[in-house]
């Protein structure tokens, strides 16, 4: 019989007894410990085991900040978006200091701290109904 699959699916006979040997053996519960080990498999196992749903609505949640930031940066003034994409959102390699917003706008560091601050003001309250609801999602 290995003689025949082998030569219909191009496979050594041993190959096709080690494909047999692996189908037929049992399944191993996830809950015991193999041989040898002192915990259950479930725990030896790598890779992700947050469960489908919950993977799917963080993804859900994240979709929907992303849409919620990308709409509260509509209406921004050119220098709010410059703020944002070189402050807040700019990786720490990136990012300008507060002296460089000041100098590239002609304004003093301070006042280039209170734009930011005031420009913090104005996403919070635009991000602050998807903030609450992704909490209560959370809850």
């Amino acid at each position: 019989m290995h003689a025949i699959l082998a030569a219909r699916y191009g496979k050594t006979p041993e190959q096709i007894a080690d494909i047999v040997q692996r189908v037929e053996q049992r399944d191993a519960s996830l809950d015991a410990a193999p041989a040898g080990a002192s915990r259950p498999l479930a725990e030896l196992l790598h890779g992700e085991l947050e469960p489908a749903d919950d993977r799917a609505e963080r993804s859900r949640n994240l979709g929907e900040l992303a849409n919620a930031v990308q709409g509260a940066r509509t209406g921004l003034s050119p220098r709010e978006s410059f703020i944002v994409e070189n402050r807040l959102l700019a990786d720490e390699e990136t990012r300008v200091s507060l002296k460089q917003v000041g100098h590239h706008f002609g304004v003093s560091r301070e006042r280039a701290r209170q734009l930011e601050a005031a420009l913090k003001g104005k996403l919070r309250t635009r991000l602050a109904p998807v903030a609450i609801r992704l909490q209560l999602n959370a809850a």
